[in-house]
């Protein structure tokens, strides 16, 4: 998963999803940053500013180039954002800085939740468990109508 949408590059966002001088930050799932590492990545561009209970980390992103993560490592978080899993099937969590419609991001919602349910680093019913302690920023939630 590239972490792109096809309908950012007309959204006129310029990319603001991007921007961490709005108090928020990514989170990094448990045993994901250790995964990039251990796999190579440069992980020179994140900054962890505190743990998350489940072996979770908060990050800021130092990049200069912050779409492409001066090519380093993109963490989960930024592959699927504007959406974050909550894992049911009446709502979903959608980032509020994005401009997109919800209806621009159908595809992107089903690719992300296929992309969760199969991290090569954590166990899905442990994700589960895990995300009842994450807390975010900015997030709204939009309820689903049974098509996803």
């Amino acid at each position: 998963m590239k972490g792109s949408i096809k309908s950012c590059s007309k959204a006129g966002c310029n990319y603001k999803c991007c921007d961490f001088n709005q108090g928020n930050y990514i989170v990094l799932f448990p045993n994901e940053f250790e995964y990039a590492e251990k796999k190579g990545f440069s992980l020179n561009h994140l900054r962890i500013i505190d743990k998350i209970e489940g072996n979770g980390f908060k990050a800021l992103c130092n990049a200069k180039n912050r779409v492409k993560c001066d090519n380093g490592y993109k963490p989960i978080d930024c592959k699927i954002y504007p959406v974050f899993p909550i894992m049911n099937d009446t709502y979903i969590l959608k980032g509020k800085k994005c401009p997109l419609a919800y209806q621009s991001l159908k595809i992107h919602v089903k690719k992300s939740k296929h992309h969760i349910q199969n991290l090569p680093f954590i166990e899905f019913k442990e994700l589960k468990k895990w995300l009842q302690f994450v807390q975010l920023v900015d997030y709204e939630v939009i309820p689903l109508n049974n098509e996803y």
